[in-house]
């Protein structure tokens, strides 16, 4: 074989691969979006300071830490509410519960159908708004509805707890009723701000395009800037709700020589919800506050900020939800106990039954 056959064939590989380099594959859609996501968030954070960067940092580490205790709480919230639910249907706040109860399952089983969506997206190249529309359009929707179900909730355990006699007044069936319509408000308000930016865009609805609906939406522009504020108003009303819960906890605190009341400590269930519901939305409310004070220049800003409170706001629900129904009482603490005993496990009938639901007083406060 001639000596020089070797060097042909080194130096042919080299010339090849340098004037005909492989073709890249296309990034994944999930990356694209992220990427232009924070790149866009990250305009805006630089224009708004380094406080603002650290909030929206925070609601990310939330979204984060909230998804991964709702995925954790999921099996014992399930069968706790399994469990109480006979007890539980002749309550007048059953309405409000079963639906976050509903809620929850829906959201477990929309992270189950994302992460398959994600992966069948990589494969099919899908176009990336189109693939995170449905779920964006989703949280545009349960965010409002959540806050004001919070805000209705506040107010009816303030009733029941000083005026049991106006819990009369609510029916389930009117409950029902009115979240149904609720939903059907926020869904067709939603619908037709999107079919509105279709039209006057002239192309597919997506979160980034303010600048042309600047230009040419009009009327547009300025219904959609008023949703927006009026979500950040339900999200601020949402928080100062909570401080109805004040009266209460200094009721129970004031009741402390009652035997029930020392054996169930009520007061400490009632500070525990209030305080997660705050301390979960804080994050979100210094960022409306401060996106305010320094006078947003256009609907863009806003709905940078729009997209991070539904967010927030759809990845802590299930938190809040499974936590402050697990804490609302002794009873349903323990039941939750029970369930992570080792020793239940394997002796199933010598366990103590918590199933029994919790004492009316004790759901209702």
């Amino acid at each position: 074989m001639d000596s020089t056959t070797p060097f042909k064939l080194r130096n042919d590989f080299f010339t090849h691969h340098k004037f005909h380099p492989k073709k890249k594959s296309d990034p994944d859609p999930l990356i694209i979006v992220f990427y232009e996501l924070f790149k866009k968030i990250g305009w805006t954070m630089f224009r708004f300071g380094s406080l603002f960067l650290v909030g929206s940092y925070v609601i990310c580490f939330t979204c984060l830490l909230g998804f991964i205790i709702s995925i954790i709480l999921f099996p014992f919230y399930f069968r706790l509410f399994s469990k109480n639910r006979p007890n539980e249907k002749s309550l007048p706040l059953y309405p409000i519960i079963q639906h976050f109860y509903r809620y929850v399952c829906l959201y477990i089983l929309l992270i189950v159908v994302f992460i398959f969506h994600c992966i069948l997206a990589s494969f099919l190249h899908s176009d990336r708004y189109d693939m995170f529309f449905p779920y964006f359009f989703i949280t545009t929707i349960t965010s409002p509805v959540f806050n004001i179900l919070l805000i209705i909730l506040a107010v009816q355990r303030f009733t029941i707890y000083f005026l049991p006699n106006y819990e009369i007044g609510f029916g389930q069936k009117t409950w029902t009723a009115a979240i149904f319509i609720l939903y059907l408000i926020v869904i067709l308000i939603n619908g037709g701000l999107v079919i509105a930016k279709i039209e006057w865009t002239a192309e597919n609805f997506t979160v980034w395009s303010a600048e042309k609906l600047e230009i040419d939406g009009g009327i547009v522009v300025s219904l959609d800037e008023m949703y927006i504020q009026f979500s950040f108003f339900l999200e601020a009303l949402s928080v100062i709700s909570t401080f109805i819960y004040i009266p209460i906890f200094i009721s129970v605190t004031n009741k402390v020589n009652i035997a029930s009341v020392i054996s169930s400590k009520p007061e400490l269930y009632i500070f525990f919800q209030a305080l997660s519901i705050n301390l979960l939305k804080l994050p979100t409310i210094y960022l409306i506050v401060h996106l305010f004070i320094l006078r947003y220049d256009s609907i863009g800003e806003l709905r940078e900020v729009f997209v991070l409170q539904n967010a927030s706001n759809f990845f802590t629900v299930p938190f809040v939800t499974e936590l402050t129904y697990i804490l609302c009482n002794k009873r349903n603490v323990k039941a939750v106990i029970s369930f992570v005993n080792p020793w239940n496990l394997f002796c199933r009938n010598c366990r103590r039954n918590y199933a029994v639901g919790p004492t009316e007083r004790e759901t209702t406060i």
